[in-house]
């Protein structure tokens, strides 16, 4: 067994272990990831604390001067200055800025007064925080992302992200049925605990990433501390964001009916099965064959996503999702335990729609949003292929290569969806 599988298999076996832990007691299993969770406002504030320690400290030893050492006063003059260089860093925190994360389009406020109008009728509804911008993104996703303003998680802006999938597929009633579903969900009426905890998912990757990308001296230990707790508590929070979308599916059902949310998260759980599996893996192959093709993978999905409606496909890849179940690392809980917590007991797809929600609210731009999206995602996925390529040539260059290639072949090629068109064509290069 290799070290990647050897990862894996910990990791997996942690994941479950701490799965079956939290099914049992849930409570326990909250209150044990209070201080988890508070392990990373410690990491924060542990430097500027030792400065203010240090300080009185060395002031104190200075006072008491002949009963100190110069020993004990150059050993706190040391930790104060290391301190203040760390804590210098993390007062010269800055945040993530739209469009940059979430990459996307930010939407303009005043050209869509409709679709704000109702998005605040609903964050009215449900007493939601107010959104600070819009992001319309490629991925099919619904979400709400904190962003924080300053080197302590305290203060932070709020992001809605909407992708341009779910606004292409969904009916409007059914997309203000997702609305509403995540705008309940940070309510937190009735899931505060669980709430802050799934929101720390995403503010602490955006404090790694932003002390990945400063320079200076002693920004180091922020690096190292965020990088392993980042994803030590992505690992053990797993479950306790399964709550929060439970919770959700329940807000849902302030508003809309039990048959509305059932379609809705149907719809959307096959929508993303379809884009994943198939639709995503296909224009990449593409790209993959011809660097030079155009593709436009927004523009063509809602005219693809239908005639795949057409060929009746959809009851098949319905029923393998209400009867599969969550792997240990997803944070969202299976479909068939979502619909046996809203009272169903079998799944129902909303197949054609009259008009879809971009058509709705966005009739005068969604061409344009459209089309930026399309060049984001052909820049970003030729910068990943392109660097993809490049990785598997310098392995293929080191001596006993093809040992090297068929753990490159399992472990990285396929991993990254590119499959057998970049084999062949490596395996030309490299005779």
């Amino acid at each position: 067994m290799n070290y990647d599988n050897w990862k894996s298999s910990v990791q997996q076996w942690l994941g479950e272990s701490i799965n079956r832990f939290a099914s049992h007691f849930p409570r326990l299993y909250i209150l044990w990831m209070i201080p988890v969770a508070l392990m990373g406002y410690a990491g924060i504030l542990l430097f500027p604390s030792l400065v203010v320690v240090g300080v009185w400290q060395l002031l104190s030893a200075l006072l008491a001067f002949q009963n100190s050492g110069w020993m004990e006063i150059l050993a706190w003059f040391l930790l104060t200055m290391i301190s203040g260089f760390i804590s210098l860093r993390i007062f010269q925190y800055k945040p993530m800025k739209a469009p940059d994360y979430p990459r996307g389009h930010k939407l303009n406020k005043r050209a869509h007064k409709d679709f704000i109008l109702m998005i605040r009728e609903l964050r009215y509804e449900y007493k939601a925080p107010k959104m600070h911008r819009i992001i319309i993104t490629n991925n099919f996703e619904m979400d709400i992302i904190k962003t924080p303003k300053w080197g302590l998680p305290v203060w932070s802006t709020n992001s809605l992200v909407i992708g341009a999938p779910v606004l292409q597929i969904l009916s409007p009633k059914m997309f203000r049925c997702a609305l509403a579903r995540r705008l309940g969900q940070f309510s937190k009426r009735d899931n505060q605990l669980t709430n802050w905890l799934y929101q720390l998912r995403d503010i602490w990757p955006q404090y790694q990433m932003a002390y990945d990308r400063q320079r200076g001296i002693g920004v180091e230990p922020l690096r190292w501390f965020f990088r392993f707790y980042t994803s030590m508590y992505n690992m053990l929070s797993i479950h306790a964001v399964r709550m929060d979308e439970l919770a959700a599916d329940h807000y849902t059902m302030e508003y809309f009916d039990d048959v509305e949310t059932q379609e809705m998260m149907c719809t959307m759980k096959v929508a993303t099965n379809y884009l994943e599996a198939r639709y995503w893996p296909a224009l990449k192959k593409m790209l993959c064959d011809d660097e030079s093709s155009h593709l436009f993978p927004q523009s063509r999905l809602l005219q693809v996503w239908y005639a795949w409606l057409a060929r009746q496909e959809y009851p098949a890849w319905l029923g393998s999702a209400c009867s599969s179940v969550s792997k240990y690392n997803d944070p969202m809980p299976s479909l068939m335990l979502r619909l046996e917590n809203i009272g169903h007991c079998r799944g129902q797809v909303a197949v054609f729609e009259n008009i879809t929600a971009a058509e709705q609210y966005m009739s005068s731009t969604i061409r344009d949003i459209i089309s930026t999206l399309d060049k984001i995602w052909l820049r970003e996925t030729l910068i990943e292929l392109r660097q993809h390529r490049n990785m598997v040539r310098r392995y293929l260059r080191q001596p006993l290569y093809l040992r090297l290639w068929q753990k490159l072949r399992q472990h990285t090629v396929y991993r990254w969806g590119w499959s057998t068109t970049l084999e062949s064509s490596l395996d030309n290069d490299a005779i």
